[in-house]
């Protein structure tokens, strides 16, 4: 972890709250002494409870903001991940030099890109002990994070009023407000149609439909009944 990383994400917001939490999580595994930060997908699929595809999406998106840099890590001639380096928009260019591994891995070279990429140091904190700097900057952007927001709600609120199974409402918004408005909009449209005349135990929870993506399926063309299982058709 490193106040500078917290930092850097700091100043780039305002974010989309999705992408505002990877990036505190992400900033999360930033290593202060080498400048390193290259936790696993898996890693970051379990910490945020969502799927490869989602992470990936995040990761490409806030390089595309210019929130971060990544530099491909090598093992024995292989890529095996990235190194990721974060961007402050109220920063100069701060060169990185590249340094090699005893395993293999290389960094990568990010001078010249706009905005400063943290090379993170505590020399600036008595004793260079920042943990408790740290933990009240990280609940003060949770707390921004986690603000209400009215829109989003009422959007959500929509599709569960639609949904036609009901089950672990909480964990159904978490994966929710985690899709684009496109997805949302979609996923509103669909849903109602899609099940109307299907038994609701045949009907998946909420969080399997969103996670899924079931909106993109093709649509069903005859309706499945208890019926077609007892006699063995399905």
């Amino acid at each position: 972890m490193s106040l500078q990383a917290i930092t850097a994400v700091s100043n780039n917001l305002p974010l989309p709250a999705a992408l505002a939490g990877f990036l505190f999580t992400l900033a999360n595994h930033h290593n202060a002494g080498d400048n390193r930060c290259h936790p696993s997908v898996e890693m970051l699929c379990n910490q945020l409870m969502t799927s490869r595809r989602t992470v990936h999406r995040w990761f490409n998106e806030a390089e595309q903001r210019g929130v971060i840099t990544r530099s491909a890590r090598y093992v024995k001639g292989r890529q095996v991940s990235s190194d990721v380096q974060f961007i402050d928009p109220n920063l100069g260019v701060t060169p990185v030099t590249p340094r090699g591994d005893t395993d293999g891995t290389l960094g990568g070279d990010t001078s010249g890109i706009p905005g400063g990429c943290h090379r993170c140091d505590t020399s600036d904190t008595p004793g260079g002990d920042t943990s408790g700097i740290q933990k009240q900057e990280i609940k003060k952007q949770k707390d921004i994070i986690q603000q209400p927001d009215p829109v989003a709600d009422a959007i959500f609120t929509e599709f569960w009023s639609r949904y036609p199974k009901k089950v672990d409402k909480k964990k159904a918004k978490t994966a929710f407000m985690r899709l684009t408005k496109t997805k949302q909009q979609a996923a509103i449209a669909d849903c109602a149609n899609r099940y109307r005349d299907t038994p609701k135990k045949f009907i998946p929870n909420p969080t399997t439909y969103i996670h899924g993506e079931r909106w993109e399926d093709e649509s069903p063309t005859s309706v499945i009944t208890p019926d077609d299982y007892n006699r063995g058709g399905i």
